[in-house]
């Protein structure tokens, strides 16, 4: 009886080790296939933040520049450029074109964010995450936890990527974001 419990336990003890090698594989296939998914959208705002930092985007260009970039991958479902209060011209508080691959013919592109509500405010249910977090005071380039768009029905989530004003005293001027 000694020599089964002896041979049970080596069985277990290698059932076991079996199964934590399946699990870390599932795992590893599961976080390359959400990196694959992901990476893109991190690296299109962070280049189209960039470009907008550099000056090679400008008022007039912006809105073609953030359509090109929301049509040119099947995964991303929209995006925006939104400034900060005033940041685009001093007419204009908020300005947050929004675009999606999959609006009706009969929709007007671009939506403005800033007529269906004010994303400069904290809002419940993480609504205003995807810009408030980063434009603080230390906040940076991130994903916001999942939130419920009213606007679109949708549960979104999205990645921020911060760009800067021109000038001899460069600040945070908005946000680049897809979800």
């Amino acid at each position: 009886s000694l020599l089964l419990g002896v041979q049970f336990t080596r069985q277990a003890l290698a059932d076991e080790s079996e199964k934590r090698a399946e699990l870390l594989r599932i795992t590893e296939e599961a976080a390359a296939q959400i990196d694959r998914i992901l990476k893109p959208v991190s690296q299109a705002t962070t280049d189209l933040a960039a470009r907008l930092t550099r000056g090679e985007i400008d008022a007039a260009t912006v809105e073609p520049a953030l359509r090109a970039m929301v049509h040119s991958n099947e995964a991303f479902f929209g995006g925006t450029v939104a400034y900060r209060p005033y940041g685009r011209d001093p007419d204009t508080r908020l300005y947050a074109p929004y675009f999606t691959r999959q609006a009706p013919a009969s929709s007007p592109q671009p939506t403005q964010l800033g007529d269906d509500y004010d994303y400069t405010e904290p809002a419940p249910g993480a609504l205003t995450d995807w810009y408030v977090k980063p434009m603080a005071e230390g906040g940076r380039d991130g994903w916001s936890p999942p939130y419920y768009d009213r606007a679109l029905s949708k549960t979104m989530i999205t990645h921020s990527a911060i760009f800067m004003s021109a000038g001899p005293t460069p600040q945070k001027n908005g946000v680049v974001t897809l979800d």
